[in-house]
């Protein structure tokens, strides 16, 4: 009876770390699916856009200072932030809330560096919307629409930290669960040399 679970259990490691490899393959796959869902979405208006970027972890928390940035593409390669009457407004309910020169934090205006920031006070759906035109008449007026959702309330009580730990764990199970697959894998592998070793010595 040994013996014949010496000759079988090779055969079902192999299988199992046939199944755990194919696994971890869907593993990787829902990784890569879940890193271009929460990718940075690029609006565009005609041949002007920007992709924006929040911060901090691209999900504002009512009462703190949220960081923009804005990083600006035209494929005609006219858009000249020294030469754009740019502004930048924030508006929930259709009400607006702030408005501002998109570039006034910096003195020499480039693609990279329109930033501002802003404290949102309550949970709600916020819409940013970035309007630009010439001064020159050398590129064409455009305006960009973003829809920003704040959830996140600043808080430290015993119940945000669990929500939050129960947060995390959401947005990282797949995580949780390659490392479980890899950690199976690998004990899988050993449990077959130790076999095929005993195997091997009761031969000799």
């Amino acid at each position: 009876m040994e013996r014949l679970s010496l000759l079988t259990l090779p055969s079902l490691l192999n299988n199992i770390q046939k199944n755990i490899l194919l696994l971890s393959f869907v593993v990787t796959l829902l990784i890569a699916t879940q890193k271009q869902t929460f990718a940075h979405v690029l609006e565009k208006d005609q041949t002007i856009g920007a992709v924006l970027h929040v911060s901090p972890n691209d999900d504002p928390v009512v009462g703190e200072a949220t960081d923009f940035f804005f990083e600006f593409k035209d494929t005609q390669g006219k858009f000249d932030p020294s030469l754009c009457i740019c502004t930048v407004a924030i508006s929930e309910n259709n009400k607006e809330i702030l408005k501002q020169d998109l570039f006034q934090s910096s003195t020499t205006p480039t693609l990279e560096e329109a930033i501002f920031s802003y404290v949102f006070p309550k949970k709600g759906l916020y819409t940013i919307k970035v309007m630009g035109e010439s001064t020159d008449s050398s590129f064409e007026a455009f305006t960009l629409t973003y829809d920003i959702r704040v959830d996140r309330e600043k808080t430290i009580s015993p119940e945000t930290t669990e929500n939050n730990t129960v947060s995390w764990m959401k947005q990282h199970t797949v995580h949780i669960v390659g490392g479980i697959l890899l950690g199976i894998f690998v004990i899988a592998i050993i449990i077959k040399e130790r076999i095929l070793n005993k195997k091997g010595g009761g031969k000799s």
